[in-house]
């Protein structure tokens, strides 16, 4: 169980480079699991970058989010999340998102994402 609580805080110019496993690449690898809650909201992302060769989940603010996991309020502008490998999508298993990779969650609320780029590794808008 954890809570994080932005308070509207801004988190800026982030830039995650890097290559290899599934779930490393987010400002939260995880947030919550199967029964386990979790809480995240009012924080925003402003000009954050991922680029992730090889594994499978990413995103601006976790790479898998859980069923249990309460999102509220969490927004990114002007960020990029490029991701995979150059097979094609990581045989099916690639999750790619702009906010989070992969979700099990059902209550996600009030997040966008105003992004310039959501790619897969050797592919193009």
């Amino acid at each position: 169980n954890g809570q994080f609580y932005g308070l509207g805080h801004t988190i800026k110019n982030v830039n995650i480079n890097s290559e290899g496993s599934s779930w490393t690449d987010a400002f939260f690898c995880q947030i919550g699991g199967e029964g386990i809650k979790a809480v995240v909201k009012d924080i925003s992302f402003v000009d954050c970058n991922i680029t992730k060769v090889g594994g499978n989940f990413s995103g601006i603010l976790s790479a898998f989010v859980g069923d249990s996991a309460m999102i509220r309020n969490v927004n990114a502008f002007n960020c990029s999340v490029v991701a995979g490998d150059n097979t094609h999508f990581n045989n099916g298993g690639t999750a790619l998102g702009g906010l989070i990779g992969k979700t099990w969650s059902k209550d996600i609320k009030y997040c966008t994402f105003n992004g310039y780029n959501i790619n897969m590794i050797g592919q193009t808008n």
